[in-house]
């Protein structure tokens, strides 16, 4: 979402789609630790990028958690 936009009543915005699509995610994992296959769960990014800076801070983060295999808490932004 384009915040400065958003903050200067320029335009809207909605993060409806994002928490909808996270509903769902919590729903799939609900049902994924029922049947047992909870170990295949699917990586969620989720990712607010304003300027190039926050690119190349989320990149970095993406290649650390591909090198790895696990994601990390920071990632996120």
């Amino acid at each position: 979402m384009a915040w400065d936009e958003v903050l200067a009543a320029k335009t809207t915005a909605s993060a409806q789609y994002l928490k909808t699509g996270l509903v769902r995610k919590a729903d799939l994992l609900h049902h994924m630790r029922k049947h047992k296959v909870a170990s295949r769960w699917p990586v969620t990014i989720v990712a607010d990028i304003e300027n190039a800076e926050d690119i190349a801070e989320f990149a970095a983060g993406w290649c650390r958690v591909c090198a790895t295999g696990a994601p990390e808490a920071g990632l996120s932004k």
